[in-house]
């Protein structure tokens, strides 16, 4: 297992004109994401104008936050950079998204609501392990935790596919920010746990097929609830009662990434006594607006004090240093690529320097910052 373990959040986006439920889609989606165009980096050479709109899908635009921001089909696309799972990182990461969202709001003038979330995280294996059985195992006994924390009622699923050296498991967006670090906190926990026999010997029977796609493994979303009763090695089990459980065999390590609030916040969650998206169902059907066809968009609803429109963050979020980190290595003008693991730069004479591994992009980051 690695030494260090990394959590990021890709995070598609849906995108309407105000105060309608039309969406905006193909040459005039690109029309407004070219205007971030005034902002940010790039990781090419070719300025992006509003002439050059079919290109404008092979570029990622980045900030001097660490955030990405990138076309993806009909959706947008924000991505945080790598947070390392120590303690304060649900935090971390949630201020990294909460940043990216917020530009996106700044610059592009229409409702955004959420599409999907895609949590990347350090696969706990080495590329010799790289097989469907280790990612079978992994979600055994996470998939009801996951499937609660990361599913709305209404959803079509989730999946886990390997991107080595991290996975990606994929759910639906959670449109708050208090849950958003809930969930955090719970997978970092989880991936910490690895070698806790009790939890990774406590799975579930859970139905699971392989993608034509691609190889990720896809599962239904069973466990949208906090009633429905399953099968597990210690017998008859509601959702609620495993998902209690589950937690008590994560605590300890719960207890040395979070802080108090972050902790107290988790617990709330888990216990009922802040509900979590699946426990919204009244609320979430009437996104669908009665279109089950819909590929999982979700329609801008507001009703009282719930919505799924993203607004702007009423308190201005910190960049955590990996975003800081990232952010200064943006800046230069020459990068070749810059990936989850791998950034390549041209040097003046021409050559190519190759920094590999998360970490060393983070400390190659750190010395421009020092510097």
């Amino acid at each position: 297992m690695n030494e260090k373990q990394y959590i990021a959040i890709e995070n598609e986006l849906t995108s309407f004109r105000k105060n309608e439920q039309k969406r905006i889609k193909g040459k005039e989606l690109k029309i407004y994401f070219s205007k971030l165009k005034n902002q940010t980096h790039y990781t090419s050479k070719k300025e992006i104008t509003t002439t050059q709109l079919s290109q404008i899908e092979k570029k990622v635009l980045r900030t001097e936050t660490g955030n990405a921001y990138y076309i993806d089909g009909d959706v947008i696309e924000v991505v945080t950079p790598p947070i390392e799972i120590n303690y304060g990182f649900a935090t971390r990461l949630t201020n990294s998204l909460m940043i990216a969202r917020e530009n996106i709001l700044k610059t592009i003038p229409l409702e955004h609501t959420g599409y999907s979330i895609h949590w990347n995280l350090t696969t706990p294996y080495s590329s010799k392990e790289k097989n469907s059985e280790n990612r079978k195992k992994f979600m055994r006994p996470l998939i009801v935790p996951f499937q609660m924390f990361g599913l709305t009622p209404v959803s079509i699923g989730c999946a886990i596919r390997e991107r080595y050296p991290r996975w990606e498991l994929m759910s639906d967006d959670i449109p708050t920010e208090k849950q958003l670090s809930a969930t955090a906190l719970l997978l970092g926990a989880y991936l910490k746990n690895q070698k806790n026999k009790s939890l990774m010997n406590y799975p579930t029977e859970i139905e699971i097929r392989k993608s034509k796609k691609d190889n990720r493994l896809v599962y239904s979303n069973n466990y949208t609830n906090r009633v429905k009763v399953i099968s597990t090695i210690e017998g008859k089990q509601t959702t609620q009662e495993f998902l209690l459980s589950f937690y008590e065999r994560i605590h300890k390590e719960i207890e040395k990434l979070g802080d108090k609030k972050e902790i107290e916040n988790l617990e709330n969650f888990i216990l009922g006594k802040e509900n979590l998206e699946i426990d919204h169902n009244d609320f979430w059907i009437k996104t669908r607006n009665n279109q089950p066809n819909n590929l999982g968009i979700n329609l801008p609803l507001k009703i009282k004090n719930k919505t799924n429109i993203f607004r702007k963050n009423k308190i201005k979020k910190q960049t955590p240093l990996e975003g800081k980190c990232y952010g200064v290595i943006i800046s230069k003008k020459n990068i070749q690529k810059f990936s989850w693991n791998k950034l390549i730069i041209k040097n003046e004479d021409g050559t190519l320097s190759k920094i590999e591994g998360v970490e060393n992009i983070i400390n190659y980051g750190s010395r421009l910052l020092n510097n």
